[in-house]
């Protein structure tokens, strides 16, 4: 089996007022093979076969705090 993984990752930070945080996106490809004997033939002989796929995702994030006075932090 074998796997191969590219990701990209992007984030910015903000800062206004009493609301600070970031947001940010990410992005995940991902190949995959695998070899493995497939089923008997009509002589009942098995062979190697491979078997592949990928996916990808593309992941969004936001984080937001608000600090309306110096002890409180939501």
């Amino acid at each position: 089996m074998s796997e191969e993984t590219n990701a990209l990752y992007a984030q910015a930070n903000f800062e206004h007022g009493i609301f600070r945080g970031n947001l940010g996106v990410r992005w995940l490809e991902t190949e995959i093979a695998s070899v493995g004997f497939g089923p008997e033939d009509t002589n009942g002989n098995r062979s190697l076969q491979t078997t592949s796929g990928s996916y990808d995702f593309l992941l969004p994030r936001f984080n937001l705090v608000a600090q309306p006075r110096e002890d409180i932090i939501l």
